[in-house]
């Protein structure tokens, strides 16, 4: 059976830019960071990220597991499987710094609120959505 999708735009999103692809998002200071979904079809963050929780599940089901031990967890599968790409990090001397999982955790443990954006972003399946990314391309003349 085929539904009508119109004005379903909003959950309706792309697979690919989810899980392979992602979408660069913009930061002050023109750092940009290109991001997977956390969540939907990318896979490997949610694997990761169940994975990471099973040794904590008692502390987790009882609702006393230490926050601390949850955002370090959250910040290393973002590394791993969320954030896949910047442009615009640099040391304090100037350097770019290219992107590596190991480097982005160095990164987001250094900036805990530009890292609570990047999960808010990242979480937020309209930023992935179809009609979204046809709107980006349509004003980068990419259509």
């Amino acid at each position: 059976m085929k539904f009508d999708k119109s004005d379903l735009g909003d959950y309706l999103t792309d697979e690919t830019l989810e899980s392979e692809v992602g979408v660069w998002f913009k930061f002050p200071g023109n750092r940009r960071f290109r991001m997977l979904r956390a969540g939907g079809s990318n896979k490997r963050f949610s694997r990761s990220f169940q994975a990471a929780l099973r040794p904590h599940k008692r502390d987790l089901d009882k609702g006393t597991l230490d926050m601390e031990i949850q955002d370090e967890i959250m910040r290393q599968c973002y590394a791993k499987h969320v954030v896949v790409d910047w442009d615009g990090i640099k040391t304090e001397d100037g350097a770019a710094v290219p992107y590596s999982a190991d480097a982005a955790l160095e990164f987001f443990r250094a900036f805990p609120n530009l890292f609570a954006d990047l999960v808010t972003l990242a979480s937020d399946m309209a930023q992935f959505s179809e009609e979204r990314i046809e709107e980006a391309k349509e004003t980068l003349g990419e259509v």
